[in-house]
């Protein structure tokens, strides 16, 4: 009775495509434990994934191991929707793993260059190299306020010399924690397999849910451990100045992708101040069910 196992591996499946989104955007508490949400998330995908994986692959089990019954009707019934799951199955999987291999390989390939472009110019144009709590951090001269987190062999955080000029030293120094923790948590690739999973399913809307969610919660985490290391006031005015100057567009502390990030940082900014007496509000981002602005990202 292989095919038992296989369909409920496949009502599984499609339960954490169809089910999961809606379940994980309900309420705030997304807000309040962001690393717990990006763990729910990326996991009902891998869950996914996996038992459609288990239930083709004992399809498959199911008709090498098929013994006929010529007494039950069941017999006959369950080996021809074995094969008929199992062979629509397998070109599926053949079919989806070379769309896979093949977005993922060129979206990985481009955020490697991309990242070794970025620090090779931080390298050459940079004006001073300083250790900011353990990040290596090249200040670049631009009179746009920003900060960018560089990953790779030698990770780096580049900041501008107008952000530099536009924070207090405190201010300066929790922005770097916030994108020190980019690179800490590999938040890049996280974001990267949301965006692979976007492009492979581009008209499911759960996969756009996901980059959307993603792309928020890591700012999000990122804030979390940034007022941990270096206060929650300081990074709090940081994004209240940034979004003062007008940096919600390209401002490395989290930057709005439809022209609202000045909005989105000023709520970045109320929820670390009101995280202490445990008002949470709804937060304009794509983690829950009140957050439909854009993603965000650094």
């Amino acid at each position: 009775m292989w095919i038992i196992p296989a369909l409920a591996c496949l009502a599984f499946a499609v339960f954490t495509m169809l089910a999961a989104p809606s379940l994980l955007t309900r309420g705030t508490w997304q807000v309040r434990h962001p690393q717990l949400a990006l763990g729910l998330w990326h996991g009902a995908v891998l869950g996914g994934s996996l038992a459609l994986l288990a239930a083709v692959a004992l399809s498959v089990v199911a008709v090498l191991n098929w013994e006929h019954d010529e007494g039950s009707w069941l017999s006959g019934f369950e080996i021809a929707l074995a094969s008929v799951f199992a062979s629509a199955g397998l070109i599926a999987m053949f079919g989806w793993g070379f769309i896979i291999t093949r977005r993922s390989g060129r979206a990985f390939a481009d955020g490697r260059r991309a990242n070794d472009e970025l620090r090779d110019a931080a390298r050459v144009l940079s004006y001073r190299d300083e250790r900011i709590g353990g990040a290596l951090v090249r200040f670049v001269e631009s009179p746009s306020p920003h900060a960018l987190a560089a990953a790779g062999p030698s990770p780096v955080v580049i900041v501008s010399s107008g952000l530099e000029e536009l924070l207090t030293r405190q201010q300066l120094e929790a922005v770097v924690a916030h994108e020190r923790c980019h690179l800490v948590r590999f938040h890049a690739l996280a974001q990267r397999l949301a965006e692979v999973n976007e492009a492979c399913l581009p008209r499911y809307a759960g996969a756009k849910n996901l980059s959307r969610a993603t792309a928020l919660l890591i700012e999000l985490i990122a804030d979390d451990a940034a007022a941990e290391q270096a206060g929650a006031d300081a990074l709090a005015g940081a994004l209240d100045a940034l979004a003062g100057a007008g940096a919600g567009a390209g401002a490395g502390a989290g930057a709005g992708a439809d022209g609202d990030g000045d909005g989105v940082l000023v709520q970045r900014a109320r929820r670390l101040r009101t995280r202490a007496i445990g008002d949470t509000q709804p937060l304009r981002g794509g983690a829950g069910a009140e957050t439909d602005a854009p993603a965000l990202g650094d």
